[in-house]
């Protein structure tokens, strides 16, 4: 099916979250809340895969492209339909272990000042909000809650004639709705990049490109890796 991206392209490598009626719930690889991260201090470009050591383990650092996923909620929400799947060329896979996980970044990942936010739902407009961990309650938050990803999305969403805001639906392009509130019109939000979700990577997925077989060599380097490497049509 179509990503907000597009379709996988042939001869691409692809980290792999499936989903299962046994696993578990998208939030329980969510972080809540986000941890913020210096991309510069971590020498990693703002968009694209990464891969940084921590503990003797190599994991893939993945930050998001805001022009295909402007809102946190596109990826969790997608993720939740389709599983996950993240464009990965690397130039070694070797690296890669069964404990290695993908890291998933996102520019609007952390709101700072949070607590504007907050003070509009409180003194103008009540509406619902739900931290997807539990952790934190609209009345007693401290600190940046992943809940506010639903109250901050900034495309597929509409105003009614006073400027207020309304519970709204915003479609992907998988078919996938998800209802959220587009963020108060008086905020300027001060966003920090982040660590929004953390997930095991089921496999690699190398598409096959049955006219320039590109996928051999691909396959090949994806399978020097301790993960399981599958080619697959599409």
């Amino acid at each position: 099916m179509k990503r907000q991206c597009g379709y996988r392209k042939k001869g691409g490598a692809y980290l792999t979250v499936p989903t299962s009626e046994d696993g578990m719930p998208i939030e329980y690889f969510l972080l809540d809340p986000p941890q913020p991260v210096d991309l510069n201090a971590l020498a990693i470009a703002p968009r694209g895969v990464h891969l940084i050591e921590k503990d003797g383990v190599w994991h893939v650092f993945d930050v998001v492209g805001q022009e295909s996923y402007p809102n946190v909620g596109d990826v969790i929400v997608e993720a939740s339909a389709l599983g996950v799947s993240r464009r990965c060329e690397l130039a070694d896979y070797s690296k890669l272990t069964l404990q290695s996980r993908l890291v998933l970044i996102h520019q609007r990942a952390f709101i700072r000042n949070y607590r504007d936010y907050i003070e509009r739902f409180s003194r103008q407009e009540r509406c619902d909000f739900r931290c997807p961990k539990g952790h934190h309650h609209v009345d007693r938050l401290e600190e940046m809650c992943a809940g506010l990803w639903w109250h901050d999305v900034v495309e597929g969403v509409v105003r009614d004639e006073e400027g207020g805001r309304r519970l709204v639906g915003r479609k992907l392009e998988c078919g996938a709705l998800y209802r959220c509130y587009e963020r108060p019109v008086d905020v300027a939000p001060e966003y920090e990049y982040a660590i929004f979700a953390v997930f095991p990577i089921g496999q690699i997925e190398v598409i096959e490109d049955p006219d320039d077989r590109t996928h051999k060599e691909k396959f090949e380097k994806a399978s020097k890796s301790q993960l399981p490497v599958a080619l697959v049509s599409e």
